[in-house]
């Protein structure tokens, strides 16, 4: 199989697993809001993201040559070689900051979160373990090609998660912070645990064995996307912190909704950030530049293609479908940040893709970091000064836009030193007419109709195909992306005996 039809192929394998778990968080606003109310809301969204850091700290780097070198790996030895190291590495880290969780936590809680509901830090900290197990067990299935067990996997934890809020607002008298807590802590340990079975029933168990000259060079690598990691976490969640530093939880409550109904495009760069590595790992790695570089173009044209029209959606759309997700109070509240934050998600997608398609690829990591740096400088920085003066969570939102766009031109031009780089102009140009056409049509009729049924069944899938039309009309497609999808979609003709 070719290394497109590879792509194609891990593609839609990732885009119905991540379609699952992006529904997850559209299926968890209401429900979540609806039943614990927008101040516990607000919270858990705050306790969640510093887990999240604390987290991606956990690592200091190492295991970048396992992810690397992993999906080029032959033999069960070579496989366990790559494995173990980092994986008892980690295990200790995640060991001694679990410990500092349960000690600090309600100090992190003083300065940080500043809420008054209550829940355990001891629940809080138990999500780090989970977490990790998860995180090493799923890793292992996306870096050796298994895209069908590691989207299954990513997308059996969320869904695990909502059963279990589901009955515990069917069953008990009320839920809070705490029940949301223990039932995250168990749906990542339920599918954890069986995955990592399955992985290490494949490789065995190798006695812990830590070379500091090892640990060190995979550190160097790897620090910089550990940085960047942090700082990618910290920019995504710092708006909300600072939020409720000069506003309260229930601001986060509403802006929440809207940042994620805004960015939901974002699964398909995070797709692709995952099946590319691997595929143009082994291309670079087997002296094959230029089906990379065509590969990554493709990639990229194919996100905009979805990217553009998206922005138009959200500006139609964007108020009613707020109120249909959580309510009029957030609907009216927030509905102006959700196209701000799709145009913000079209650069940073853009980021994601160049970051794992290219600078890491190439084992430039310090791209990746110092990109990061300047979204997470600029994105912190602008809002502390701006909300000082303007408490309004619109500007949080401008300024992720601001933010995302900036870091973007900078690892654009300096990736497009290591990859040639090919943004179609008159392409771009076609999506975008094809995209006003659509949000127009769509906006005249959403003034007769308003029926969710309506909407849902109807108007939306009508919109779609009318740019999908539009496109076509415009010739937008080249000869070579028309044969390749014939070639691909076309059944396989009958053997012949």
């Amino acid at each position: 199989m070719s290394v497109h039809k590879s792509f194609l192929k891990n593609n839609l394998v990732l885009l119905l697993g991540h379609l699952v778990l992006y529904a997850k968080g559209i299926i968890l606003l209401p429900l979540l809001i609806k039943n614990v109310g927008i101040n516990t809301y607000g919270t858990f969204i705050l306790v969640t993201s510093f887990i999240g850091i604390v987290f991606g700290i956990s690592s200091f780097g190492v295991g970048f040559q396992y992810q690397r070198f992993m999906p080029s790996a032959v033999g069960v030895e070579e496989k366990r070689n790559l494995f173990f190291p980092q994986f008892y590495f980690q295990g200790i880290s995640v060991a001694i900051l679990t410990v500092l969780v349960f000690y600090f936590g309600n100090t992190v809680n003083t300065l940080f979160i500043k809420t008054s509901t209550y829940y355990s830090w001891f629940l809080v900290g138990s999500i780090l373990p989970a977490t990790f197990l998860y995180s090493q067990a799923t890793d292992y299935f996306r870096y050796t090609h298994r895209m069908g067990h590691f989207s299954l996997a990513t997308a059996a934890n969320p869904y695990l998660f909502i059963l279990l809020t589901v009955l515990g607002v069917f069953l008990l008298p009320k839920i809070g912070m705490n029940y949301l807590l223990l039932a995250m802590s168990a749906s990542i340990f339920a599918v954890a645990v069986p995955m990592l079975w399955k992985m290490l029933r494949e490789i065995g168990i190798e006695k812990p064995r830590l070379r500091l000259s090892e640990i060190t060079s995979d550190m160097r690598l790897g620090l910089p996307i550990l940085f960047s990691y942090i700082i990618d976490f910290v920019m995504a969640g710092s708006d909300r912190f600072v939020i409720v530093y000069y506003m309260s939880a229930k601001e986060v409550g509403y802006y929440n909704p809207a940042y994620t109904l805004g960015a939901l495009v974002i699964m398909f760069p995070k797709i692709m950030g995952i099946a590319l590595p691997p595929l143009l790992s082994k291309a670079v790695d087997e002296h094959e530049e230029g089906s990379a570089e065509k590969l990554l173009n493709k990639a990229i044209k194919f996100y905009l293609m979805l990217a553009i029209p998206f922005i138009a959606g959200c500006f139609v759309l964007g108020h009613y479908l707020l109120m249909l997700l959580a309510n009029k109070e957030v609907a009216d509240a927030s509905y102006g940040i959700t196209p701000i934050i799709a145009v913000g998600i079209l650069f940073f997608g853009l980021n994601i893709i160049l970051s794992f398609g290219v600078a890491f690829v190439k084992m430039k990591t310090k791209l990746i970091f110092y990109s990061n740096v300047i979204a997470g400088l600029l994105g912190i920085s602008l809002n502390l000064i701006f909300m000082h003066f303007y408490r309004d969570i619109l500007i949080a939102a401008v300024v992720s836009l601001v933010s995302f766009s900036i870091s973007f031109l900078f690892l654009n031009y300096n990736c497009g030193k290591l990859m040639k780089i090919v943004y179609d102009k008159v392409f771009l140009l076609k999506v975008s007419l094809s995209s006003v056409v659509m949000g127009l049509c769509l906006h005249h009729a959403m003034r007769i109709v308003e029926k969710p049924s309506v909407v849902f069944l109807l108007l939306i899938p009508t919109a779609i195909i009318l740019y999908v039309a539009v496109l076509f009309l415009l010739r937008s497609f080249d000869e070579d992306e028309i044969s390749f999808l014939k070639s691909y979609l076309a059944p396989p003709s009958p053997k012949q005996t």
